[in-house]
């Protein structure tokens, strides 16, 4: 009887790899999400349909020819997460750098997970693939762009306020159907380790100077956008949007809680509680001015408008 192989480690002899499109994707995709994903996320983008089997096996072939590191993320400081996570390794960093046409020297990439953002990092990847898979299931809406949070970290000077990502959401206009509409968003991932004092502080007061500066509009090409705050329970979703509101954020921040997002509700469902008002929205109907549209409880406040982009 063949002798067990112990969890995480390489055959040091294993069968011939043959590199496919999906390698490729497998490849590429660990560099876009956020440098790390978990299985289960790589399944769901690059192997959808397929049995357990067949994905793992193929992610051990990768891992043994060195494509890929592969960790043990099933305790991860004190909460059990029960999950395989994987990096690139160099060889699959080389691939990813060939297919996005990057010259390798100025190719950057994750090769460990950070375990202590690791929970935030994966929770980003699950906001994405919702994203994705509601863009996919209804051709209304589509992305045009994407930049992660790992992306937006490397920018130098730090942008303020750092937020999880920055996307363009393509949505057919309300009324007239055979117009479109670019909506400028950025997102956060608040998964209640900070007080809401500090939040405010590191996140929203900085976002609130910077959001429609010239540096603003240099690093992202708009001048206006909104900021789409994910957080993890009801009563701090209130709590938060009342400081907001404390701190003049009306019109800039919409709030949802973990438990209503998924790939069914994240575009059409009205989850999205707007600061400075009492209406929710979904994404499809997010006014473009919410001054204009009269939804904001205080329509003193003139100062945001959501970024209509060129098509």
């Amino acid at each position: 009887m063949p002798k067990r192989r112990r969890p995480f480690t390489r055959k040091k002899q294993p069968r011939r790899l043959v590199t496919t499109e999906n390698t490729e994707r497998v490849m590429t995709a660990l560099h876009d999400y956020e440098g790390v994903m978990s299985h289960a996320q790589i399944v769901r983008l690059c192997f959808p349909g397929c049995t357990s089997t067949w994905p793992f096996e193929r992610m051990q072939h990768y891992f043994d020819h060195r494509l890929v590191q592969k960790f043990d993320a099933y305790n991860v400081n004190g909460q059990q997460l029960g999950k395989i996570v994987y990096t690139l390794d160099k060889r699959g960093a080389g691939i990813a750098a060939r297919k996005k046409r990057i010259d390798w020297p100025n190719f950057k990439w994750r090769r460990q997970p950070r375990w202590l953002t690791l929970v935030h990092d994966l929770a980003i990847n699950d906001f994405r693939l919702d994203v994705r898979e509601a863009c996919q299931a209804n051709p209304r809406f589509s992305v045009k762009k994407w930049t992660s949070e790992y992306e937006l970290s490397q920018v130098s000077p730090r942008i303020p306020g750092r937020l999880d990502s920055f996307f363009i959401l393509q949505r057919e206009n309300n009324v007239q159907v055979s117009q479109v509409e670019q909506l400028a968003l950025h997102l956060e991932i608040d998964t209640g380790n900070h007080s809401i004092n500090r939040l405010v502080k590191r996140k929203v007061k900085p976002i609130l100077r910077y959001f429609g500066s010239d540096k603003y509009f240099n690093q992202f090409g708009v001048r206006a956008g909104v900021c789409l705050i994910v957080t993890t329970s009801e009563k701090r979703l209130h709590n938060l949007k009342q400081a907001i509101e404390e701190n003049r954020g009306e019109g800039l921040f919409y709030l949802t809680t973990s438990a209503t997002v998924s790939a069914q509700t994240v575009l059409t469902e009205p989850i999205w509680l707007l600061a400075g008002s009492d209406y929710v929205f979904s994404l499809e109907k997010m006014p473009l001015s919410p001054v204009e549209a009269g939804v904001l409880n205080d329509v003193a406040s003139t100062r945001y408008r959501q970024a209509l982009l060129p098509i």
